[in-house]
C-alpha cells in the first residue's frame, strides 16, 4: 500500500509491480482497490499498475465535509505528479476510469493532457458535469 498527502488528507494506492509506463485505475463511486484486485491480476501489461482508493475509501481519508468533484480532480492531479516522478514517467502514464472514476479522470486529463500518454474511460458519468472535457482532451495536439 502506497501513500500520498494532498491537504493533510492520506490518499492510498495499490501497486503492482512492474517496470515500463504505469496504469493509473481510478475506481467509481462504490468501489476501491480492493474490488478492482481481479482485474489487476488479468491485466497484461508490462508496467506497473495503480488503483486508487479515493477519499472516503479505506484507507484513505474521509471525505470531509466540504469534498466535491474538484476536490477528487485535484486529488488525482496530486496522484498522477507522484507517479510519474516515482517513476520516471516523464512521457506520461495510461489514465483508467470507470463510472464516477471516468468522470474525475476525464477532467483530470483535461487538465493535464501532458501528463497522460493514454486515457480510457469505461461508462464515464459526464452530465452534466464534464461537458468541456471531452473537446479540450480531443484538441490535444498530436492526438
Amino acid at each position: 500500500m502506497l501513500e500520498v498527502e494532498r491537504d493533510g488528507v492520506r490518499i492510498t494506492l495499490t501497486r503492482r509491480e512492474g517496470a515500463g509506463r504505469p496504469l493509473l485505475i481510478v475506481p467509481g463511486v462504490m468501489a476501491d482497490a480492493a474490488a478492482w484486485q481481479p482485474v489487476v491480476d488479468a491485466l497484461e501489461v508490462a508496467g506497473p499498475v495503480y488503483v486508487l482508493n479515493r477519499r472516503g475509501r479505506r484507507p484513505s481519508g474521509e471525505l470531509g465535509a466540504d469534498c466535491s468533484v474538484r476536490t477528487e480532480i485535484d486529488d488525482l492531479d496530486h496522484v498522477v505528479e507522484e507517479i510519474i516522478t516515482a517513476e520516471g514517467a516523464q512521457r506520461g502514464l495510461d489514465l483508467f476510469g470507470w463510472s464516477f472514476g471516468g468522470l474525475v479522470a476525464l477532467e483530470a486529463a483535461a487538465r493535464r493532457p501532458s501528463a497522460m500518454h493514454s486515457l480510457t474511460l469505461y461508462e464515464p458519468v459526464v452530465r452534466p458535469f464534464g461537458r468541456r472535457a471531452p473537446r479540450a482532451v480531443g484538441s490535444r495536439p498530436g492526438r
